[in-house]
């Protein structure tokens, strides 16, 4: 937890503590598993021995978010001289590029009717309604400004330029911020929605 802490202290994004943590968390499972409780118990071998079981299960991304874990972690306890030099001992694997499946244009526009229908979970008209116009208008800003997913739900209505059609990402991935430019038919759903957004004090889009 210091070390996560020290590295909150030093600018990273909310999103590589999260990370970090998930990854820390099943390595020190790992170790515990094998009675390894302590820092001072830490070998080349033993970081090599766990590095060689995640090849068996993960994928090349996941270990190397995993190795980049373990590795800023025992790196960092090198520098407060709590272990040797350990860091070396670990390779950060090579994650072959992919090209990715991308959504088409037909396929948004069924998106987009699916989610005019209205839900039949018990809401009444007005909430149905409400749904219908957030599911479509989420659908459509998804589409044009190829935010992720992690910087959609981080969006506040504030970061919302329809005069201008642009969206303000203010925590992107590895805390950079940027702009992405939206359609007017994006911008036209969005208006729909904050027409029917119930009101609350809650900032998020």
């Amino acid at each position: 937890e210091e070390f996560l802490l020290d590295g909150q202290a030093a600018g990273w994004a909310a999103g590589t503590t999260v990370t970090y943590r998930w990854h820390l968390t099943r390595w020190s499972m790992w170790l515990a598993a094998r009675q390894v409780t302590a820092v001072e118990s830490l070998t080349r071998l033993l970081l090599r021995q766990w590095s060689a079981s995640l090849v068996e299960n993960w994928a090349p991304a996941t270990r190397k978010g995993a190795i980049t874990a373990v590795r800023a972690l025992v790196s960092w306890l090198h520098r407060e001289e709590q272990v040797t030099d350990l860091a070396s001992a670990l390779r950060v694997p090579r994650v072959p590029r992919v090209l990715h499946r991308t959504i088409t244009a037909a396929e948004v526009r069924v998106l987009l009717a699916a989610a005019a229908e209205p839900a039949e979970h018990g809401l009444t008209r007005t909430a149905a309604q409400a749904v219908c116009a957030r599911n479509r208008a989420l659908v459509a800003l998804l589409f044009d400004s190829l935010l992720r997913a992690f910087e959609l739900c981080a969006l506040t209505v504030a970061d919302v330029d329809l005069t201008r059609g642009v969206v303000n990402v203010r925590c992107g991935k590895g805390g950079k911020a940027r702009r992405a430019p939206i359609s007017q038919e994006a911008v036209d759903l969005l208006r729909a929605w904050l027409a029917e957004r119930p009101a609350t004090t809650c900032i998020k889009l």
